[in-house]
């Protein structure tokens, strides 16, 4: 069974929308200068007129920093903790040993460094017989390395910041060793901008398709526990081929995905992103007008995580009758959906002007009140200020 460490590295696969908030990505050419080599590891797509000298973005596998690029303890003393670090996997010191020891391997690149200095955790085999699989711990003989699951936090943390052509680098050397949480969050970020099918994202892609279709993972690897995100990332990947043909196959991920997650052994498998393959599932097959099929994806879904984006997707598939619609709507319009809240506060507008119409007998509300909660709703929205 995996254990706390090996759980949160599934949160450790999505880009962070609490580093500014810790302003820990403010490290940059203040502490170092920057180095003459321009930094063009950066995700930047190719642009500019014909025949103008186009910006060209490479591997990210190729060096684009310097020794000066690392950052100092002090930066990670700040950054390591949460949401990052939650039960003190890492520490500032090994963060900092590490980073500077990659950077000077990177730099030397010497032939099969990668294999020869980069330490992979131990699999999920060996903690069926006691070995105490996932813990992110190298083994005997490589106690020398730089284990790989440190280097995928170092890279997370450096990833938002001003060295973050570091941390892609990282990534690209965990990708090369088809270690899934390496390989989930150099995917996912392609994804998110929309440049998967980017050359630099090639080894990705390669990745992916490895881990998503092998029978046989990769020693040392326990890809059992991330096998649910990682059909689920190459179905999002379909996707974006906007064909018929592609979006069967993605329906195949998904479905291979939940398989996945509901097998003899759940416990293995975190489906982090179930979220995102349903909503993707059951807008496929609304493109298509198979409407039942989506309702029922979604009303399962829904009921059992109660996430605020499945409860509003459900809740607007629902006749306007069927009382739990307006649950939902509530649900999702007090997680913060702006979208839910609008249309709680449409149909009491509704409501308002039926009431209007008639004498107000058997009514729930007054008018009075009746208006009061449709400001109240449209507020939560941001389409009206209640003061």
């Amino acid at each position: 069974m995996p254990t706390t460490s090996l759980r949160h590295f599934t949160r450790l696969l999505t880009p962070f929308r609490w580093a500014t908030a810790r302003n820990i990505t403010t490290y940059g050419s203040r502490t170092h200068p920057k180095p003459k080599t321009a930094n063009t590891s950066r995700i930047i797509p190719n642009s500019g007129p014909t025949g103008s000298k186009a910006r060209l973005t490479p591997d990210f596998g190729q060096v684009r920093f310097t020794a000066q690029d690392v950052p100092p303890l002090t930066y990670w003393i700040t950054a390591v903790g949460p949401p990052y670090v939650l039960n003190g996997e890492v520490t500032a010191a090994e963060c900092h040993e590490v980073c500077q020891r990659y950077a000077a391997l990177a730099l030397e690149d010497a032939p099969g460094w990668r294999q020869r200095h980069i330490a992979l955790p131990f699999s999920s085999s060996s903690a069926r017989t006691g070995a105490g699989a996932g813990t992110g711990r190298a083994k005997p003989d490589d106690r020398n390395k730089i284990p790989l699951p440190t280097l995928h936090y170092v890279a997370v943390m450096l990833m938002h910041s001003r060295t973050g052509h570091i941390a892609t680098h990282m990534l690209h050397t965990g990708v090369a060793l088809l270690y899934p949480p390496s390989v989930l969050t150099l995917a996912r970020t392609g994804l998110r901008r929309d440049l998967l099918d980017r050359p630099q994202f090639r080894s990705t892609r390669e990745a992916l398709q490895k881990l998503s279709s092998s029978s046989q993972p990769p020693p040392g690897i326990d890809v059992a526990y991330y096998r649910a995100d990682i059909l689920t990332v190459a179905g999002l990947a379909q996707t974006r081929l906007h064909t018929r043909e592609a979006d069967d196959r993605a329906l195949k991920y998904f479905a291979a995905a939940a398989t996945a997650a509901s097998g003899p052994e759940p416990s293995a498998s975190a489906w982090q992103w179930r979220v995102t393959a349903v909503l993707t599932q059951s807008q496929i097959h609304l493109q298509r007008g198979e409407r039942e099929r989506a309702l029922a994806i979604l009303r399962q879904a829904a009921r059992e995580l109660d996430n605020e984006q499945l409860c509003y997707r459900y809740a607007m598939q629902l006749p306007a009758d069927d009382p739990e619609r307006g649950t939902m709507l509530q649900r999702a319009a007090v997680s913060g959906v702006a979208e839910a809240a609008r249309e709680l506060g449409r149909v009491e507008e509704e409501r308002l002007k039926d009431e209007e119409k008639g004498d107000g007998r058997g009514a729930i509300m007054s008018v009075k009140e009746r208006r009061c909660l449709a400001d109240e709703w449209l507020a939560i929205a941001g389409d009206k200020a209640v003061i």
